[in-house]
């Protein structure tokens, strides 16, 4: 295009310099025509040079924008790879959990085991139950609760809830607790019913932490204030007494004595002003928790069987659960292929888990023969001890599994990301992977 350019600029400085001669020979009209036959030619090849400049740079706007486009989507899939490792290592992490857990409660080695429970039991849970404690040794300690303890409870007179100024103005009500008198004020609106008067009246008392609890309630019309001591016990009985108009309109209506529990422990009587208490014998450190007038005796725990069918019910759940997660999510990396078919293998182990009630079908899924297994375990708990609680037991087997899938978990999804380059570097800080090589 320049070189066209340079031809037209010396082909008109020609005909400038011979524009005289065309002048005095009158041809005017002739270099008219010539200038503008040059000019057509110019106008062409600069067109046609042009086209083809542009048409080049169209191309190479277009490869660009189509490579950027690409790279683009390229890394919108990562991004959409990295979200889904996420969810599944965080899916993974919750399912093992839940399997863990259940795992745990039927391991022999367990503290919380339901196959072998450590500490101290009740043998009557309507009477006592045992709530913690350490014990060196399992000597019996027998238990007679001859009275719970209780809170006091007051009801005032029943007044009519819509009738009007019955309690306004102002009043107060002092309140003695073991020796100690507080007082709380009240100031109730001309115009309120008795409803709203004890309302506030009770929302105050219990803003003030007084050591009651008041409350109302209304019956056909009625309302009622009951005053409750906050704790259990003759040590928190209380006596109120109110000025101004409550005085004569909240007259006691009937009142349940606080008291302390009177219980016997190995022939010696003893009180207690909350139904927890704490029991030290030869060594042993309890707290019980009185529930109910009789007699129990406290003794080595013993294995419950309802509560251990119960828990193996909550475990073949969530191992079901895990086993059909691991199978669905199996083509996702090679370490949670591996982990599904190890346990889909645990049906080469049906026969011997037959022998104790859990069934096995070809898939590897438990499933529960709940009379079979109660017969076992009632017969010969310790096969069960062995075949599930054992550290090579069923639950001892798929703790260890959750365990190692809870810490590696993310290394056991990572495959599933698509060996993402996003955000990485190299060894000498370098920024590697695709937006690095998006820009060089």
């Amino acid at each position: 295009m320049f070189g066209i350019s340079k031809m037209y600029t010396s082909m008109m400085n020609r005909f400038s310099q011979s524009s005289s001669y065309y002048n005095s020979m009158n041809h005017n009209s002739k270099v008219n025509k010539q200038k503008q036959a040059m000019n057509r030619i110019y106008d062409y090849y600069d067109r046609q040079l042009s086209e083809k400049y542009y048409e080049k740079m169209d191309r190479g706007i277009e490869k660009m924008a189509n490579r950027l486009q690409n790279q683009v989507e390229r890394a919108e899939k990562q991004r959409q790879a990295l979200q889904d490792a996420r969810e599944l290592s965080s899916s993974l992490t919750e399912k093992m959990s839940v399997l863990k857990e259940n795992a745990d409660r039927l391991k022999n080695t367990s503290f919380s085991s339901v196959l072998k429970p450590l500490g101290y039991g009740s043998q009557n849970e309507q009477v006592a139950s045992v709530v913690s404690g350490t014990a060196r040794n399992y000597d019996k300690i027998s238990l007679s609760v001859d009275r719970l303890a209780a809170k006091q409870v007051t009801h005032f007179k029943e007044l009519d809830s819509r009738e009007k100024n019955v309690l306004s103005g102002q009043s107060s009500m002092e309140l003695s607790i073991n020796g100690k008198t507080q007082t709380v004020h009240f100031n109730i609106a001309d115009g309120a019913t008795t409803k709203e008067a004890l309302t506030s009246i009770a929302s105050a008392i219990n803003d003030s932490n007084l050591g009651v609890q008041a409350s109302l309630t209304e019956v056909d019309g009625k309302s009622i204030l009951t005053l409750l001591s906050a704790q259990t016990g003759q040590s928190h009985a209380f006596e109120a007494k109110f000025t101004g108009k409550l005085a004569n309109a909240l007259q006691v209506q009937s009142t349940i004595d606080a008291r302390d529990a009177v219980y016997t422990v190995n022939g010696e009587t003893k009180t207690s002003a909350s139904n927890q208490i704490q029991l030290t014998h030869h060594g042993s450190n309890l707290v019980v928790n009185l529930k109910g007038t009789g007699d129990t005796v406290l003794a080595q725990a013993s294995v419950n069987t309802s509560q251990v069918v119960d828990q193996m019910k909550s475990f073949i759940s969530a191992y079901n659960d895990a086993a059909q997660f691991l199978s669905e999510n199996q083509t996702k990396s090679t370490q949670l292929s591996t982990l599904s078919h190890a346990f889909g293998n645990m049906r080469f182990s049906s026969s011997s888990l037959q022998d104790i009630g859990v069934d096995v079908d070809g898939r590897g899924r438990l499933s529960l023969n709940e009379n079979k297994f109660v017969e076992v375990l009632q017969k010969d708990p310790k096969a069960i001890e062995s075949k599930i609680g054992s550290y090579n037991g069923l639950a001892g087997w798929a703790s260890s599994k959750a365990q190692s899938a809870m810490i590696f978990g993310d290394s056991l999804v990572r495959s599933s990301a698509g060996g993402l380059g996003i955000g990485s570097y190299n060894s000498s800080g370098q920024a590697v992977g695709f937006f690095y090589n998006l820009f060089v």
